[in-house]
């Protein structure tokens, strides 16, 4: 028998959308997170095995920590043979931008419990909302700001190791001045091949930048692999406008949100494109996923067949 692992992550109260594309071992998933203000059920999802598992609740709340955003980042430890869900909760009541690290908890398959990462492992910084993140070597990243003594806004990578549970910083390509002055790009990050890729969306120059990492790490070999004009045709947008750019796919295809809403991917080399037959929203991202053997049944307390 085969099986998936666990591809799909979701607040009960708001479930995801996965579909998986005929090309590519990738999903476009559509998530339609709101800012809790009270506790949803997070659960996970194995469509072939056709089981979900509920998770335990979590332990940053609204009940006890007020108001927070709160972005999920899914992967495969293989130190312990064990699949993990980090929770990186940034809480939005008493935001102090200097100064406060968000609040990370692990929950691990294995035991089904979530526990706590050190406060004082976690770098002061604030994402995003519910900013993607981009799974690559063994590790989750994402795109953060943190605000200096000048109230200068720097904008770096926040990466989190699943194997040794500790964070570590990487920097951007060199961006336009102005991005100094803001809180938040509209850039994610995102898988490309075993590196990452940052979206770029500059409102001052009017243009979407694809910048790629051709090696993993290694700042400098941040490289802009493409460039394009975000203006609307006419002053209206028309279904062919590229609103944004959603992630690469595992075969090098990027997906593309058009102007009206449908998602599309085109090989950047041959300029195919494809319609992925899904309308999009703003936290889709594109993840990729791998056959595992591995069953929910480790956790079977919280298991429900469907």
């Amino acid at each position: 028998m085969r099986f998936l692992p666990i591809f799909s992550i979701a607040y009960l109260s708001n479930p995801s959308l996965s579909v998986p594309d005929d090309d590519d071992d990738d999903f476009t998933e559509q998530q339609q997170h709101r800012r809790l203000d009270s506790l949803s059920t997070v659960q996970t999802l194995s469509s072939i095995a056709q089981k979900i598992l509920r998770l335990p609740d979590p332990n940053v709340t609204f009940s006890t920590h007020g108001g927070f955003d709160a972005s999920l980042g899914f992967g495969f430890d293989p130190k312990t043979n064990d699949y993990k869900l980090v929770r990186v909760v940034t809480l939005v009541d008493a935001l102090h931008l200097r100064k406060d690290r968000p609040k990370v908890e692990v929950y691990s398959l294995s035991t089904d419990k979530w526990r706590m990462v050190k406060a004082s492992l976690v770098p002061r910084c604030v994402i995003d909302g519910r900013a993607p993140q981009a799974f690559v070597n063994g590790a989750l990243h994402w795109r953060v700001f943190t605000r200096a003594d000048d109230f200068s806004f720097h904008h770096f990578v926040l990466v989190f190791d699943l194997g040794d549970e500790v964070f570590r910083k990487m920097q951007l390509p060199e961006l336009p001045a102005y991005t100094r002055e803001r809180m938040r790009l509209c850039s994610p990050i995102s898988t490309y091949g075993n590196s990452i890729a940052f979206f770029h969306q500059d409102y001052n120059s009017h243009c979407l930048n694809i910048w790629v990492m051709k090696q993993y790490g290694i700042v400098s070999s941040w490289t802009k692999a493409l460039s394009l004009t975000m203006t609307s045709q006419d002053g209206f947008l028309s279904r062919d406008y590229i609103r944004r750019a959603v992630g690469f796919t595992r075969s090098g295809k990027i997906v593309w949100e058009m102007g009206a809403g449908h998602l599309v991917s085109q090989d950047l080399e041959t300029k195919e494109t494809k319609d992925l037959g899904i309308i999009g929203y703003k936290y889709n991202f594109v993840g990729a996923y791998v056959e595992s053997l591995i069953l929910l049944d480790k956790a079977a307390n919280g298991v429900v067949a469907y």
